[in-house]
């Protein structure tokens, strides 16, 4: 939603939003107890500069659930 919302009020060509994701319990810093880790790949269609596809994926990282879940688990971002 985060991305749409940006993409529309940019003015940029972005059709279609889809997002993958894969998670998994990984060792802690501390090597004792085990956090969430969260791979996600967003595929971005639409006639789109790689600059816009970057900036889209730093909004990615920045909406509200991201913030959360990065609270208290690794979220890893990239482009498909």
């Amino acid at each position: 939603m985060t991305i749409r919302m940006y993409a529309t009020n940019s003015g940029w060509p972005l059709e279609k939003i889809s997002v993958a994701i894969r998670h998994d319990k990984i060792a802690a810093a501390d090597g004792k107890s085990k956090i969430d880790r969260f791979d996600r790949v967003v595929h971005l269609i639409g006639g789109l500069t790689d600059q816009q596809r970057a900036r889209l994926l730093e909004i990615a990282q920045k909406c509200p659930v991201s913030q959360t879940l990065q609270r208290s688990s690794l979220v890893l971002s990239s482009l498909g």
